[in-house]
């Protein structure tokens, strides 16, 4: 009978493996034929890999197709056209550009000045460019009619001032991160980089930007690695760190481009919700504003989102593992000597009327004990005491009438020192 359960047991565990690497094989097989829903988007944006090949093909039309296609005329424009292109992306949005402050002493300044009255004039490919934007752009564009063009001097502005330039694949990492989706990048693909493509596309709309890594270390590098690309085309970056002052922390935010931790990003929401006043009230005094700037009340409505856009680098980790652990804010644990003396003082005092309300009432023939409190026959049991606690007690064993009780407790005065532990 053993035997029997034992060979019918193997039969169904073979059937079912069998039927089970058939179902995956199936599967398999649909995907390398239609595609899985990943392959179908990468394509959908342009990028296309044949099988067993290094090289990809870019398709015609494509959004990718339309960033590459700028590139020629990104690289003839001046450096110091890229802001001005960034002026132009927020005017047509209807936002306000102003301008970055430069740091540059006199005689630099005097030479800027000098060279700015010489090519006050638009280069050739600014004004192609601007021909472009004002035949392909609607009246009222939104951020994806500008993706391309953004884009496309993103990664200009990368490699003339980092000698870096963006891969197709990570041009294609850009689109899927402004649209609010995952990109998985393995270490060393460039996700720094990447994430400034459309950092600077949803900085145009002057709403901040917030970029979460794990830790000080990176937001700050981060930050700084890539501040030459921000400041080239004309937006600010700013990075938090944890021992930050809130004054610090404002310039911070004030900055189109934020990068901070998860926990600094979320510790500053929670303090700005026990402050009395929002961002920029002019009623209040700065120190008493939130750090953190929002949405408008009204966008907040439309949108239902507080904040403009975030991304987020190492999601697994900082959606899923660290969201496990609450934030929370605790003010510093108040240890005070004289709170344990006070709290002394009072146990003895009533330990003491403890004991002569049993003596009354064993001098009137009741003769009970409380329970777990021993009754003692003299009136020399304080004396191991010590301190103020020692001196309460033998002022209580002096009279063990009504009037002596009545006397104590009136020395005792519950009520005072409740209202003093609870000032303090």
């Amino acid at each position: 009978m053993a035997n029997e359960t034992e060979i019918q047991s193997t039969f169904w565990e073979r059937l079912t493996d069998r039927l089970s690497n058939w179902g995956e094989s199936v599967v398999g097989f649909l995907g390398r034929l239609f595609g899985s829903s990943n392959d179908r988007l990468v394509r959908s944006l342009g990028y296309v890999r044949l099988k067993n090949s290094a090289e990809h093909q870019v398709v015609p039309g494509s959004l990718l197709d339309q960033v590459n296609s700028l590139e020629p005329l990104m690289k003839e424009l001046r450096d110091e056209e890229f802001e001005k292109l960034t002026a132009e992306f927020r005017r047509r949005l209807g936002v306000e550009h102003k301008p970055l402050p430069r740091k540059t002493s006199h005689l630099e300044t005097a030479a800027t000045c000098a060279a700015a009255s010489t090519t006050a004039e638009p280069s050739a490919a600014f004004q192609s460019l601007i021909a472009l934007l004002d035949e392909r752009l609607p009246k009222y564009p939104t951020l994806d009619d500008l993706l391309p063009y953004a884009f496309a001097a993103c990664r200009e502005a990368a490699y003339r001032s980092k000698n870096m330039r963006h891969f197709d694949v990570q041009i294609i990492g850009g689109i899927v991160l402004h649209r609010g989706n995952i990109a998985e990048m393995a270490t060393g693909e460039g996700k720094t980089l990447v994430a400034t493509l459309p950092a600077y596309l949803n900085a145009l709309e002057c709403k901040g930007v917030h970029v979460v890594t794990v830790n000080d270390y990176l937001a700050r590098r981060d930050c700084e690695w890539m501040s030459p690309i921000y400041n080239m085309l004309g937006v600010s970056a700013g990075f938090i760190q944890s021992h930050m002052t809130p004054e610090d922390r404002r310039k911070a935010y004030a900055c189109d481009i934020t990068y901070g931790t998860n926990s600094e990003f979320g510790f500053d929401y929670l303090r700005d919700n026990m402050k009395p006043a929002r961002w920029g009230d002019p009623n209040y005094d700065p120190q008493f504003q939130q750090c953190q700037r929002h949405l408008p009340p009204h966008e907040r409505q439309a949108t239902g989102k507080l904040i403009n856009f975030a991304i987020i680098d190492e999601v697994d980790n900082i959606l899923i593992d660290e969201a496990r652990t609450p934030l929370i804010i605790s003010g510093p644990a108040q240890d005070d000597p004289e709170m344990y003396r006070k709290a002394n003082r009072i146990a003895v005092q009533l330990t003491q009327l403890e004991k002569q309300a049993q003596a009354k009432l064993r001098q009137i023939g009741h003769g009970l004990d409380i329970p777990g409190h021993v009754l003692l026959q003299d009136d020399e049991s304080g004396q191991g005491e010590e301190g103020d606690g020692a001196s309460h007690q033998a002022k209580a064993t002096k009279s063990t009438d009504g009037d002596g009780a009545n006397k104590l407790q009136a020395d005792i005065d519950l009520g005072k020192i409740q209202a003093e532990i609870a000032m303090n």
